[in-house]
């Protein structure tokens, strides 16, 4: 039974797979089930079967009669051996056995270990250099040919410098923080240059005037920018929507308004060295308080993503800083008689009134209303989300309470 056993794995590789590991346990030394099976179907096919005796030869090389076997041998089963060719031995076995229409696997040819992992040298974290099929061919062991290194064109490089390190997900809150600053230097030369170019009285201003003029260009652009990014995700966009996310408020954000935050962080950082620079004529303490407030939020809702729209909501008040900067402008140009000073300080009054106070109520009664998920915030976040708004609340009412009092004097200046 040993030699069949042998032989059997000699013909046919497929018995080492473990599908056929009753196949090796039936063909085991002793195996009786086997033994039992080939003694039926010799009674029943004698032309397939044939049972052989071995008669060994006598040292002086006569043959001797074979002993007669004990009782005890005689109980044992016999040896019985498969006449068969290799190419009809599976039919064979499978038509002892009884077991028809079984398919067996074939065994895929393994590969050298030194071959099943193959990795290619990198001084980047690109994905596109890693990804299979961008040497030329597949890499991997499914393919033992050598990779051919395709390098990117200089446009095909370009893009991924874009793709994989400015717009990438990691690098977009430092991307727009440093096209904030680039955006608040180019809005201030700009306003330089059109202020020189087409207002006569620029060029008679003093230095910390010409600066203080220039600084106020460029937070009424950052203003304008802002605001309109604000409405856009707030009242127009699907971002902040109750019914169109299954996400609490309080998670939610996207690229555009990570970048958004990212261009505001820029200029309140750039806006705030230049109060520290030129402490006080471009503001107070209280502009060295706001600002620092103002940025330590927004930096922090950029970076984790956390309380996003209230941020925004609170950026939508930055739609009065082109009516005050205005305003400072037509003072300092000798026109606080005019009746343009008396429209602007009107309309700065119910801005600010809409914008700075009635807006804030709703985003406490928001904060109220979703109060269960502004509590899943960290713990940074939560207080952020309480003490920002609540801060710049008490700053906005003190303010409004100058410009209700400037707005007295105006109209009855003008009666």
């Amino acid at each position: 039974m040993t030699n069949m056993a042998d032989n059997y794995s000699a013909l046919d590789p497929w018995t080492n797979f473990p599908d056929s590991a009753w196949m090796a346990e039936a063909f085991a030394p002793g195996g009786d089930a086997l033994t039992h099976t080939l003694q039926v179907s010799l009674s029943s096919s004698p032309t397939a079967l044939r049972r052989q005796i071995h008669v060994a030869p006598a040292p002086d090389g006569r043959l001797s009669k074979p002993k007669r076997r004990s009782r005890a041998a005689a109980t044992q089963p016999l040896t019985t051996y498969i006449i068969a060719d290799p190419d009809n031995f599976r039919e064979m076995v499978q038509r002892i056995t009884g077991l028809q229409g079984i398919e067996f696997a074939e065994a895929a040819p393994r590969e050298p270990a030194a071959l099943q992992q193959i990795c290619l040298p990198t001084l980047d974290t690109s994905a596109p250099f890693l990804a299979p099929g961008w040497a030329g061919g597949s890499v991997g062991p499914a393919s033992l040919r050598p990779a051919v290194t395709k390098f990117p064109t200089p446009d095909l490089g370009r893009s991924l410098l874009v793709k994989d390190y400015l717009l990438a997900d990691s690098c977009i809150p430092y991307t727009s923080l440093l096209g904030g600053i680039l955006l608040c230097k180019m809005a201030y030369h700009f306003t330089q240059l059109i202020s020189s170019c087409y207002f006569k009285g620029y060029n008679s201003l003093t230095k910390i005037q010409q600066i203080d003029w220039n600084n106020r260009g460029m937070s009424s652009i950052h203003a304008i920018f802002i605001t309109m990014m604000s409405f856009y995700l707030v009242c127009f966009s699907d971002l902040f929507s109750d019914s169109s996310i299954n996400l609490p408020v309080t998670y939610r954000s996207s690229y555009l308004s990570t970048f958004g935050l990212g261009v505001s962080v820029g200029y309140f950082v750039t806006d705030l060295a230049m109060i520290i620079w030129a402490y006080p004529s471009l503001g107070g303490m209280e502009y060295v308080f706001h600002h620092m407030l103002s940025a330590t939020a927004v930096a922090y809702t950029m970076l984790s993503g956390e309380g996003q729209f209230y941020t925004y909501l609170v950026l939508i008040s930055e739609i009065t800083t082109p009516g005050i900067n205005l305003r400072w402008f037509l003072d300092t140009a000798g026109m606080k008689s005019s009746k343009a000073y008396l429209v602007n300080g009107v309309m700065v009054f119910f801005a600010w009134m809409v914008a700075r106070i009635l807006l804030f109520i709703y985003l406490f009664f928001h904060v109220y209303l979703h109060f269960d998920q502004v509590m899943q915030m960290h713990i940074f976040g939560y207080l952020l989300i309480i003490v920002v708004p609540s801060a710049l609340a008490f700053m906005n009412m003190m303010w409004f309470g100058k410009i209700l009092r400037g707005l007295r004097k105006t109209l009855n200046k003008a009666k």
